[in-house]
């Protein structure tokens, strides 16, 4: 998986901070707008790119005419750092906890987790594996 580009973590730091100015929930925000409140936490972590008619009901939602929420995006985009160039200077997540095995950068730059077996969560009977992002469990 790929790093968000800049431009759509600035979008979603935007909109959060927007969404925090007027004080509203992603629920809150997701009723106002008609948008699934998960696809809003999304857009806030940069792991979406909104169409032009989400983004228009986004900024409808935080009370800003569309231009003015690209504004503050554009404003904000400086700033962000790429995840990709922050992957060797972040420490160990919690992920090296999930198998015993410390996250490493695969060849392409990305932090990457090998776990050697499957996990067991709760003892005999109760095997567990880690899930593959992107998966969903059964």
């Amino acid at each position: 998986m790929s790093a968000s580009p800049a431009f759509q973590v600035a979008l979603g730091l935007a909109v959060k901070a927007r969404r925090s100015e007027l004080e509203l929930t992603q629920e809150q925000l997701a009723n106002d707008t008609e948008l699934h409140q998960r696809w809003i936490s999304n857009v806030e972590t940069g792991k979406r790119n909104p169409s032009y008619a989400s983004l228009r009901r986004l900024a409808a939602g935080l009370e800003l005419p569309t231009a003015d929420l690209i504004a503050r995006a554009e404003q904000l985009e400086p700033d962000v750092i790429s995840p990709t160039s922050q992957s060797s200077q972040r420490p160990a997540t919690d992920s090296s906890r999930l198998c015993g095995v410390a996250p490493h950068l695969d060849p392409s730059g990305h932090t990457a987790l090998a776990c050697p077996a499957p996990i067991s969560p709760s003892g005999p009977g109760t095997a567990g594996t880690v899930p593959r992002p992107g998966h969903k469990e059964r």
